[in-house]
């Protein structure tokens, strides 16, 4: 034990991994974070009100979101507005940059690539970025919070949760001032999830498990002129821009297994993230926050070993969203057996409710959806529930 190089090693310098890096050093513990990659994540950066439990810096809003389209396949639309914002859209270069530079020091650019467990440390192996030598590195615990193609979990041995992808193109020029965000429901676009625009972002971008460029380019031809332009023409002149813009990410939709002997997985190696909207800022730090908690504790108990984990980490992680996630895996399994007319069908049932939701949670969007009308809902949603049972 004398020679354990720090007390922890954490993998992954995202969000979720800074904070939980950040939290632990603040418990006096020596904690190393090995990235392999010198840019962020690519995302929208949309968060609720709670990200500034976390990460108290207001300077990092970009817009402060108060309303928002919902349009259905045939062009109608249901209008969100709120008296107070729902939502804040980040600047999200920025803050992989600010969470990055307060663990900075503790940095190791390198890739990770593997472990091999002692009794009592870990040597966790990896590969330097700029020399391609590999060293290795000794630590009482390793947190994966690599992602969703987690080399961690991997190397557990863990069964990854259900992937989907994310693709978005963001524009180096503004456009359409005054419009606000557009979610788009139609299969033709995604079969299991959504798409949208973003004025503020100068973004558009899908969800999609099925062929996910496929459907991008059907959805960017729509909105930058071709043909069922729901958004009329607010792309228009862009289009020459799009190819040289889009990127895509994986997107863990449900969870695994979050930790073995000395090892525990945050973020979205975890698949902490909201099913329906893909998000995981707001989850992943907050379920960080819960991890910086169980590893105090394991240093001051002595405990590094599965059940520990289980006990401290994974069932209060549970406790805190795995209700509404499972809520939101259940509404996305419906909500992938559905055709276009009976989403249009739903539209038709909710809009009343919706243009009269003044506030809502939006990390706990099946509260939302709960205050929908039930018996105009079961009409519409008859055909695919049956098909479900």
């Amino acid at each position: 034990m004398e020679g354990v190089d720090c007390d922890v090693i954490v993998v992954g310098a995202g969000t979720a991994g800074c904070y939980l890096a950040q939290q632990l050093a603040r418990r006096g513990l020596d904690v190393r974070v090995v990235e392999q990659n010198r840019h962020t994540k690519a995302d929208s950066g949309v968060v609720s009100n709670r990200f500034f439990e976390y990460v108290p810096d207001r300077s990092l809003i970009k817009a402060r979101i108060k309303a928002m389209d919902l349009i259905g396949p045939s062009g109608a639309k249901v209008n969100i507005r709120s008296t107070k914002p729902f939502a804040f859209l980040l600047d999200r270069e920025r803050l992989g940059k600010k969470m990055r530079e307060r663990v900075r020091s503790r940095v190791v650019s390198a890739r990770f690539l593997g472990f091999v467990a002692h009794r009592g440390w870990l040597d966790v192996r990896a590969q330097e970025a700029d020399s391609h030598r590999e060293t290795s590195y000794s630590c009482r615990v390793l947190v994966g919070a690599d992602g969703a193609m987690s080399a961690v979990r991997t190397a557990l041995g863990i069964r990854p949760p259900n992937l989907t992808w994310g693709v978005m193109a963001r524009l180096d020029r503004p456009f359409s001032k005054g419009r606000c965000v557009a979610v788009h429901f139609d299969k033709q676009y995604s079969p299991d999830g959504f798409s949208w625009t973003i004025p503020q972002n100068s973004e558009l971008g899908l969800l999609s498990s099925v062929k996910p460029m496929d459907c991008f380019q059907r959805f960017a031809h729509a909105v930058s002129g071709g043909e069922n332009d729901a958004e009329g023409n607010v792309w228009k002149g862009h289009r020459a821009d799009l190819h040289s813009h889009v990127v895509g990410a994986p997107i863990p939709v449900g969870t695994c297994r979050t930790h073995a002997d000395r090892t525990i997985l945050v973020g979205d190696a975890a698949g902490q993230t909201k099913p329906l909207t893909g998000g995981g800022i707001v989850w992943g730090l907050r379920c960080a926050d819960i991890a910086a908690r169980a590893v105090e504790y394991a240093f001051d108990a002595g405990r590094y070993d599965a059940f520990f984990w289980k006990t401290e980490y994974e069932r209060r992680w549970q406790a805190a969203i795995g209700r509404e996630l499972r809520r939101q895996l259940a509404v996305r399994k419906l909500y992938a057996r559905l055709g276009n007319a009976q989403i249009d069908g739903i539209f038709n049932a909710i809009k009343p409710q919706l243009e009269r939701a003044s506030e809502f949670d939006y990390d706990a969007l099946s509260g939302l959806i709960a205050r929908l009308p039930k018996i105009s809902l079961a009409r519409v949603l008859a055909p695919a529930l049956l098909r479900l049972a």
